[in-house]
């Protein structure tokens, strides 16, 4: 009996955190809708992880010691550097974990995905109560669209980009050409 009434409190949690992905993210001052991606768009990310995140890097999560890449968006990676808008240099990788530390860590977390990649992470499009947390780390500059894996977030990054959002306020390499410039 106590098994079963575990199991109806889980699958309680899992429905109230779907209701999020009908909504959409949520209005900024401007009146701007931060992200306009609903669970319909990741309809195909048919299997769920929900739990305390705990941040590895910019891009990456571990929920239940199950390693998360999020899906779509590239971050600096943790030894890069950038350029401010006066030319200094500063650990913009550093910064983007920092972030997602601040804005995830311990917290639960709710992650779609469909499969793994070659390194066996869970590719995946994470929530954090009504918040996309992959657009956020676009739309607020610590993380790039990543084109070669998912077209989802390049309004996020041209709004960014308009903004002079974190990264876009100076000078940075792609992280995946730092990557290939850097192993």
């Amino acid at each position: 009996m106590q098994i079963k009434l575990v199991h109806i409190s889980i699958i309680i949690l899992l429905v109230q955190s779907i209701p999020c992905y009908g909504q959409n993210h949520y209005l900024d001052k401007e009146g701007y809708n931060r992200s306009t991606l609903k669970y319909s768009d990741f309809s195909d990310l048919n299997k769920t992880l929900y739990g305390k995140a705990v941040v590895t890097d910019g891009d990456s999560l571990k929920i239940s010691n199950r390693r998360i890449r999020l899906l779509g968006i590239d971050a600096p990676e943790l030894n890069q550097k950038c350029s401010d808008i006066n030319g200094l240099i500063y650990p913009c990788g550093r910064i983007s974990k920092d972030a997602l530390i601040k804005k995830v860590s311990f917290k639960n977390v709710i992650c779609y995905f469909k499969n793994t990649d070659r390194y066996g992470r869970v590719i995946s499009v994470c929530w954090l109560d009504k918040v996309n947390i992959n657009s956020w780390l676009v739309l607020n500059g610590y993380a790039v669209a990543y084109r070669r894996y998912s077209k989802a977030f390049i309004k996020d990054e041209m709004r960014a980009r308009e903004t002079k959002k974190g990264i876009w306020s100076g000078k940075f390499e792609k992280p995946e050409v730092w990557r290939r410039m850097n192993r």
